[in-house]
């Protein structure tokens, strides 16, 4: 578990180096830039520009949250995670724009379950926490519960049993590269065939040994609840690679810049399968 400084902010508009989190895109604002800014301006995009009502199921340190209050939203969280909810609400407390924006307020509680929140909701947003939470079906049930008859769903989600080989041989590649400009931490130990399969090995031991829920255990409900939008899926291979690489601080941003567009370009001609996927949906039982 990442230990954050007494004084860290979580705000993509307050950034600055924060050296002792080493594995951590937050050390750098230009890491930031390329990866937590992006998936806050996507959600954003996907949530809409007009106030709404939004219950944000995980929002972690807030970042995201912090962004659509200030678009005008008024934003509920909920995440189990007391830690990084006092995080999350020092940032709100402190924000600069905390007279203008919209309302945010968190609540610590397990989703669905011990949530005490109540609807409708404009919006309910899944954000890189669906995956986690142990009943899937139960939670997409839950959010249909407690939209409007015109709410919708908004969900950004991890499907780590999608890597595949191949994205475990681009993986493989890309810190065979860093290794060889002495920018990871470790030195590839085979050829590349043997660091593929080293990478998928411990890929799927520390992916299934958190008991994460698959692609298809999150789709399924989420086709039967709602009526979704293109499903579209985005580089995020890249966050590992730029988390846990050690590049010198000014050349970081060039670096990992490179490796979002390698994998964008390979997602795009269909030679690698996405981890990151992003949809939307109306409620079926409005429809």
């Amino acid at each position: 578990m990442t230990t954050y400084p007494k004084d860290f902010v979580p705000d993509v508009r307050r950034l600055r180096r924060w050296p002792t989190l080493h594995d951590s895109l937050w050390r750098n604002p230009d890491l930031v830039n390329l990866t937590y800014s992006g998936l806050a301006r996507s959600v954003q995009a996907s949530i809409g520009p007009a106030p709404r009502r939004v219950l944000y199921v995980g929002p972690g340190l807030g970042h995201i949250a912090l962004e659509l209050a200030r678009s005008g939203h008024d934003v509920t969280g909920v995440d189990v995670d007391e830690e990084v909810v006092s995080v999350a609400r020092r940032a709100a407390e402190t924000d600069p724009f905390l007279d203008t924006r919209g309302s945010l307020s968190y609540e610590v509680a397990e989703f669905p379950g011990e949530f005490g929140g109540k609807g409708p909701y404009d919006r309910v947003l899944f954000s890189r926490v669906l995956h986690h939470i142990t009943d899937p079906s139960a939670a997409v049930a839950k959010a249909d519960e407690l939209l409007g008859r015109d709410g919708t769903i908004v969900c950004f989600e991890f499907a780590h049993d999608r890597l595949g080989r191949t994205g475990a041989r681009w993986m493989a590649a890309s810190m065979m590269w860093l290794a060889g400009a002495g920018w990871w931490t470790e030195p590839p130990t085979g050829s590349l065939e043997d660091e593929t399969e080293r990478t998928l090995r411990d890929w799927q031991a520390d992916h299934e040994s958190e008991g994460l829920n698959s692609f298809q255990a999150m789709i399924a409900p989420l086709r039967s609840a709602f009526s979704l939008q293109r499903l579209t899926w985005h580089p995020y291979l890249f966050w590992d690679l730029a988390a846990e690489m050690r590049v010198p601080a000014e050349q970081e941003a060039d670096v990992a810049v490179r490796l979002r567009d390698q994998e964008a370009a390979l997602l795009a001609q269909g030679r690698l399968q996405g981890v990151l996927f992003s949809t939307t949906g109306e409620r079926r039982s409005a429809v």
